[in-house]
């Protein structure tokens, strides 16, 4: 839906509170996203949201919203001049945080104003994430793809493999049909994400710690590729040539769609999420298979497989630049940081179950991220190298 006139007040502050804490529908994401299509300034208020860094974190700590604090640098920006429309919307939102005392589980704080002091930090920094991942030829060569010069980096079978000036690898197939199927793969490390373009057009995202095996061209009545870790792709249509993709016990199958797959080793279940077309999600061990429509998500244990509606826009934040938290609890939410900015963490003691929720730039640095996770006075943080303690 997109709205024609302004939003009230109170409506933009409940919109703008439920955006930040990832608590709106998909109705009233809607609604905020016409919103914001209605002028590059409404565009980039949105956008400074999520880009300075906002997260919601310890349920068990009330305390009242200070929006007015939170949108301090927003108001302060020169492109904001006095009676332009996103000038408007901060007058609305300070209005409507004067008038309404809102008290709910867990607080939000403005990254730029975090104190990173009470994190304790011995040894290096621990760096943010990047553009990095090694490919692995059929000779069984590796190539460093964030060392390597764009252009041609290599011919496999019948396609040549390119990289682009944005950092992205690409396979061009020939005309003929080759001769035997060569097959390539590309891993990132912990600490790196990547994205390529399979010779049938299909596109592809690793996170951190992932990987994807696939043959140069693909041949016969079916396109299969292999992945670890967490994958997001979006498969081009081909209708007589099904797109399969086996993770962790299980396969899904697919004609043309987008999608995740969350199939880290060390997470308790594996994730298949739809965000558009239709896929069959199975799982050999429990003999059982899943037909999956947008918002879905199929969850598998190897034992079992269930369907739950799926939160789309937690689900491909890493893709989109983001960690998205929901109710995530300290383990889930230091094993997504571990893995991307590369540290080994420890639990000094048990831990009370608090949950985080929220929205957190990837690019920040960990000690701001690791001081706001602090203001939930539920745990404190020690940096010692590339190790992280955990502890009350």
């Amino acid at each position: 839906m997109r709205p024609n006139h302004p939003l009230s007040e109170s409506r933009l502050f409940y919109l703008f509170k439920g955006y930040i804490g990832g608590s709106l529908t998909e109705l009233e994401t809607a609604e905020l996203n016409g919103w914001a299509e209605l002028s590059l300034e409404n565009r980039r208020v949105l956008e400074d949201l999520v880009n300075e860094g906002y997260i919601e974190a310890g349920i068990k700590n009330q305390q009242a919203f200070n929006i007015e604090a939170a949108l301090l640098r927003i108001k302060k920006e020169e492109r904001f001049e006095k009676g332009r429309p996103a000038y408007k919307l901060l007058k609305y939102i300070t209005i409507a945080a004067s008038l309404f005392l809102v008290c709910f589980l867990g607080f939000y704080f403005y990254q730029k104003k975090v104190d990173t002091s009470s994190v304790s930090t011995a040894g290096k920094v621990i760096h943010t994430g990047g553009n990095n991942a090694i490919l692995t030829l059929a000779s069984g060569e590796t190539i460093a793809l964030n060392s390597a010069k764009n252009g041609r980096v290599a011919i496999q079978g019948n396609a040549v493999v390119n990289k682009t000036k944005e950092g992205q690898v690409v396979y061009v197939p020939g005309e003929d049909v080759p001769d035997a199927i060569v097959y390539n793969t590309i891993a990132t490390p912990r600490g790196g994400e990547y994205e390529l373009t399979l010779s049938d057009g299909s596109r592809v995202w690793l996170n951190a710690a992932s990987s994807i095996r696939y043959p140069t061209v693909f041949t016969g009545d079916k396109r299969s590729v292999e992945i670890t870790g967490e994958v997001y792709l979006e498969v081009a249509k081909m209708k007589n040539m099904p797109f399969i993709v086996s993770s962790k016990g299980q396969q899904v199958e697919v004609l043309g769609t987008h999608f995740n797959i969350n199939a880290y080793s060390d997470e308790p279940l594996t994730k298949t999420t739809l965000l558009e077309g239709r896929v069959k999600v199975s799982v050999s061990q429990a003999h059982h298979s899943v037909l999956l429509s947008p918002n879905q998500q199929a969850l598998s244990s190897g034992q079992e497989l269930k369907v739950a509606t799926a939160n789309v826009e937690e689900v491909v934040a890493w893709k989109n630049g983001y960690f998205r938290f929901n109710n995530d609890d300290i383990y889930s939410v230091m094993r997504k940081l571990s893995r991307w900015y590369d540290f080994e963490f420890v639990f000094d003691g048990s831990l009370p179950n608090e949950g985080y929720n929220g929205t957190i730039s990837r690019y920040k640095n960990i000690n701001q991220v690791l001081a706001m996770l602090e203001y939930s006075n539920a745990v404190h943080f020690k940096i010692e190298g590339r190790r992280v303690i955990v502890m009350r």
